[in-house]
C-alpha cells in the first residue's frame, strides 16, 4: 500500500468472480497513478479471494482486507472509508467497470473547484453479458451548485442515485458518516454530501453500472440482506429514509457552518422535496407489514 496516495479506490465484494477481474484492471489501468486501490472481501466463498489476491500479488497499489465473516455491504464498504489513506476516496463496485481516463478527470474537477465535496461521473448501463445499453433519464447527468438549500432540494427531487458513484473529499465523507447502515440508508449520504458543498458533473468521466440479477438494491429483500445478512426481514424499511435523511441534511447544516436562516430553508427544501412525497412509502410500508415480519411470504 501506498503511505500517502492522492486517491483511494475502494472496492467492498461479496462472492463477486463473475465480474471482480473486470472491475480491478479497470482500475489498474487507469492513467492516474497516484491511488491505492483497497479490496475488502467480505469472507466471500467463490474465487474472489484468489481473484484479488493475483490483483495485489502484481500491483502494489492493490491491497486486499479480508472479513472474518459476512457483515453486510454497508459496514464492508465503510471498513473501506475508515482504512482509506487517501485525500480523495471513491468506492468502486466490484460489478462496475470505470472507463479508462475517470479518475483522472474527476480528480481535475475537485482540483478546479475547492468549494466542490463531490465529483460525479456520467454514468452509464451495462447489461450482464457487458452490452452498453446507454444513459440514464437525462434529468440525473447535471451539477448541483447554487445555495445549499437549492443543491438539497433539487437532489432530493431527482438527483440522489448518481452521487453515491462520486469521488469524495475523504474527510468530508467521513464527517457526513460514510453510507448509512439501514435500509434505505443510501438516500442518506448524498444528502449530507449536497448540504456540506457542491457536487460537479464531470462529463469526461464515465463509468459503466452493471444491471444483472444478483446486484444488490432495487427489491425489498435484497437491500435488507446487503445491511445484514442476518436479517432479511426488516419493518418499514422505506419509511425509515424519512428521518434518517432529514437528520442528514439538519447536521450536516450545521457541520458547515450555515447561518440559521439557511439552515430552516435547507430544512424547508426536505419537508418538501423529500417528507411530504415520502409519505406514501409510509402506506406501502404499512400494507407490506405482514411480508416484512415474515408472516405472509412475498409472491
Amino acid at each position: 500500500m501506498r503511505s500517502n496516495p492522492r486517491v483511494t479506490m475502494a472496492v467492498p465484494v461479496y462472492n463477486g468472480e463473475r465480474y471482480l477481474a473486470q472491475a480491478l484492471a479497470a482500475l489498474v489501468e487507469q492513467d492516474f497513478e497516484d491511488m491505492e486501490i483497497l479490496v475488502s472481501d467480505n469472507a466471500s466463498t467463490d474465487a474472489t479471494p484468489q481473484i484479488a489476491a493475483d490483483f495485489a500479488a502484481r500491483d502494489p497499489r492493490v491491497t486486499v482486507l479480508r472479513q472474518d465473516e459476512n457483515i453486510g455491504g454497508g459496514r464492508n464498504s465503510n471498513a473501506l472509508l475508515d482504512a482509506a489513506s487517501g485525500e480523495l476516496f471513491k468506492w468502486a463496485f466490484h460489478d462496475d467497470v470505470c472507463a479508462p481516463g475517470m479518475v483522472s478527470a474527476l480528480v481535475a474537477a475537485l482540483d478546479d473547484d475547492d468549494d466542490a465535496v463531490a465529483a460525479v461521473p456520467v454514468v452509464l448501463r451495462l447489461d450482464e453479458s457487458g452490452t452498453d445499453r446507454g444513459r440514464y433519464p437525462e434529468h440525473l447527468y447535471v451539477d448541483l451548485v447554487g445555495p445549499a438549500h437549492e443543491r438539497v432540494g433539487r437532489l432530493l427531487g431527482g438527483l440522489l442515485w448518481p452521487v453515491q458513484f462520486g469521488l469524495f473529499r475523504t474527510p468530508v465523507v467521513r464527517a457526513a458518516g460514510g453510507i448509512r447502515v439501514s435500509t434505505s440508508g443510501e438516500f442518506v449520504l448524498p444528502a449530507a454530501l449536497a448540504v456540506r458543498g457542491r457536487v460537479r458533473l464531470v462529463d469526461e468521466a464515465v463509468q459503466h453500472i452493471r444491471e444483472h440479477a444478483g446486484r444488490a438494491g432495487g427489491e425489498r429483500r435484497s437491500e435488507a440482506v446487503w445491511v445484514d445478512p442476518n436479517r432479511p426481514h426488516v419493518v418499514f424499511p422505506y419509511t425509515r429514509k424519512i428521518p434518517l435523511v432529514y437528520r442528514a441534511v439538519r447536521d450536516g447544516a450545521r457541520d458547515a457552518g450555515l447561518d440559521p436562516a439557511e439552515r430552516r430553508a435547507c430544512l424547508r427544501a426536505v419537508h418538501r422535496t423529500w417528507t411530504l412525497p415520502g409519505l406514501r412509502t409510509v402506506v406501502g410500508d404499512v400494507l407490506r407489514l405482514p411480508v416484512d415480519l415474515g408472516w405472509v411470504r412475498s409472491r
